[in-house]
């Protein structure tokens, strides 16, 4: 049977209109796919990146944030979390740590009002990490993230896990960026790993307007080095292709 999905925002979600469930059934099931993808996302990152000591219990970022879980046969197999900043409910995306600020670094979001995002705990039962799901997630988190009106999807990764986003941005058509100079603050456990920004811009009129071009003239020393080093994809953001969705709220 295909892969479905959940897409679940708690009640203290700020940004969204997601429906309202009633149904005591309902919680409980997202409540035990919730805790089955924080299991997930535990063991993946302990094993897979070696941080023995990352807890992926739930946290600030979960219940401010959307969760898109993966299902197959009502059982989560995988999820990711899409993080998000608009002008009207403004907050602090995960990447946001030490005084490290997008609209410092990025002076034209705050200046035109731009809402931006940032997907982040993305992972997957080992049997499950396929080209075709990675594809299917991928383009998830960017229709939710369009949905809700954002201009930029921002991640912090490796190099290889961030050209994997290159390739997931670039099959669905959108223009994305890796900014290889850029020094991000580490994330608690996540210190001595690869830290890389990279962005990817959801509508088609910000194609020209690269963010890397601002980060040359703003951006503070502590943060950059001489950013030359940038990989750019071009291409035109396709609006026909459809978000098979469920929203439910715990």
């Amino acid at each position: 049977m295909p892969i479905s999905f959940e897409l679940i925002q708690h009640t203290g979600c700020s940004v969204g209109e997601p429906e309202v469930t009633t149904c005591q059934h309902a919680r409980v099931q997202r409540k035990k796919w919730l805790e089955q993808y924080y299991q997930i996302r535990q063991e993946c990152f302990r094993q897979e990146l070696g941080i023995r000591t990352f807890d992926g219990s739930e946290d600030d970022f979960d219940r401010s944030g959307c969760l898109l879980i993966a299902l197959d046969q009502g059982r989560c197999v995988g999820g990711a979390r899409l993080s998000i900043s608009t002008p009207e409910s403004p907050q602090l995306l995960p990447l946001e740590i030490n005084g490290f600020m997008l609209q410092e670094l990025f002076p034209d979001i705050a200046r035109n009002r731009e809402s931006y995002s940032q997907w982040t705990r993305l992972a997957l039962l080992p049997e499950y990490r396929t080209p075709a799901l990675l594809q299917q997630i991928a383009l998830m988190l960017i229709r939710q993230a369009k949905r809700l009106g954002c201009s930029y999807a921002f991640n912090v990764a490796g190099m290889s896990r961030a050209r994997l986003y290159q390739r997931l941005h670039r099959i669905q058509g959108y223009n994305y960026e890796i900014i290889r100079d850029l020094k991000i603050p580490s994330e608690g456990s996540f210190i001595g790993l690869e830290h890389l920004l990279s962005v990817g811009y959801l509508k088609p009129q910000l194609s020209q307007q690269l963010l890397s071009r601002q980060l040359l003239r703003h951006a503070p020393v502590t943060y950059r080095s001489d950013l030359a080093d940038v990989a750019v994809v071009s291409l035109s953001a396709p609006e026909s292709v459809p978000l098979q969705r469920v929203s439910g709220q715990v």
